[in-house]
């Protein structure tokens, strides 16, 4: 009975110190829409923050040019043509660059051109956390 109540007690105690101590606390965002899918996952260890961004373009089109929003926080800049791997992913990381998850949806703004067109395509859609 002693050992039983002493195993559940440093169980207890080892889940109590991973969810205060060494968990890392990350936030994920997400979002699509019939030509793109993104998702941002972001980490906080210790007092760093960093994070991934990863944009997919879902048609067969080869883009040429790409240049992307996502308010608040993260920023945006231009994709490389060069950068967009054989599935038609694209992904950016940062180490030291922050951590939020106080908002519960970010909203994304994409313009590109594809190969096949002369005007640019754009569109707004939400970010949602997960």
């Amino acid at each position: 009975m002693k050992n039983k109540l002493l195993i559940m007690t440093t169980l207890i105690l080892l889940i109590l110190l991973y969810q205060f101590f060494l968990r890392v606390p990350t936030v994920t965002y997400s979002g699509e829409t019939d030509k793109w899918h993104v998702s941002i996952e972001s980490k906080l260890i210790g007092t760093e923050g960093s994070y991934s961004i990863f944009i997919k373009y879902k048609e067969n089109k080869q883009v040429k040019q790409v240049e992307y929003d996502i308010h608040p926080h993260y920023g945006g800049g231009w994709i490389n043509v060069e950068d967009i791997n054989k599935d038609q992913v694209y992904q950016y990381e940062c180490n030291s660059c922050g951590y939020y998850d106080e908002e519960e949806e970010l909203l994304f703004f994409i313009k590109w051109k594809d190969k096949s067109k002369f005007n640019y395509e754009s569109e707004l859609f939400s970010l949602r956390k997960e």
